[in-house]
């Protein structure tokens, strides 16, 4: 029997083209239920405990159980940026959550460590989980992978490895974006994949156009984002790694781009 592999992907879509998670994430989503569905959650969007509700279930008569952003958050995040985004509505919102859930790929060791040093292993599950997660790896192991379905080509990376000189923006979105000034455009990236937090600069600039993770913000994040009775609080390079992971792997479709990032009319 093979093991979880070291990259996870966290969610595909089904025959009726509905979100739901991946095989490979299933076995959290068996260990720890409704706690490996807000870790995404917040994920996606904010860490803070009002955003674990950011995900629930459509009916649960299929299998996998297929998931929705709840119909609140768009209206929510709309009139919140209505001023500064007046062009992206709540549909538009919604979307793009939709986008990250469908295309975020996490380290498998970052997702064990959120686990682990919040306790969910031996403090908010009765101990029979664990022997179900395993009679769930047993019997879908051979499946991981399979059930991946691949991203509309029009979806746009976000970000790369740049290598030496650190993180970059795609090529694809610094296309997109055309002249718009460098740190504009970091903003609206660190505005993107915070999950709509205004002046939450995740990314900085340095040297043209590379980019570095904002240190300071994660360690000032690990100390807000609650301890429970684990092993001990998550630290700064945690935080670092999910947001390296998310500028890595997310997809956002090439329409919803556009939106934000064309002038806005006055007319």
């Amino acid at each position: 029997m093979k093991s979880l592999s070291n990259q996870i992907k966290i969610a595909t879509t089904n025959h009726r083209g509905r979100t739901v998670f991946t095989y490979e994430y299933g076995y959290y989503l068996e260990r720890y239920s409704w706690g490996a569905k807000a870790f995404i959650a917040h994920c996606i969007s904010r860490w803070d405990d009002e955003f674990e509700h950011v995900l629930d279930y459509w009916e649960e008569g299929h299998n996998p159980i297929e998931i929705e952003v709840v119909k609140y958050w768009g209206p929510r995040f709309a009139e919140r940026f209505k001023n500064e985004f007046p062009q992206c509505d709540a549909n538009w919102c919604r979307d793009v959550f939709r986008a990250k859930l469908r295309s975020l790929v996490l380290p498998k060791k970052l997702i064990e460590e959120y686990f682990e040093k919040l306790g969910f292993n031996d403090f908010f599950w009765e101990p029979e989980r664990k022997e179900y997660a395993e009679q769930y790896l047993k019997r879908f192991n051979p499946y991981f992978g399979a059930d991946i379905k691949p991203l509309p080509t029009d979806w746009l990376n976000i970000g790369c490895d740049g290598g030496v000189k650190g993180l970059k923006l795609s090529d694809d979105i610094l296309l997109l974006a055309k002249n718009m000034d460098i740190n504009r455009l970091v903003n609206i990236i660190s505005w993107l994949l915070s999950g709509f937090i205004k002046h939450y600069d995740i990314l900085c600039t340095v040297y043209g156009d590379s980019l570095i993770l904002n240190s300071a913000l994660c360690n000032a994040i690990s100390k807000q984002y609650p301890d429970y009775s684990g092993t001990g609080s998550l630290n700064g390079k945690w935080f670092e790694g999910i947001y390296r992971a998310k500028l890595l792997s997310i997809r956002i479709p090439e329409r919803l781009l556009k939106i934000v990032f064309s002038p806005i009319r006055t007319y």
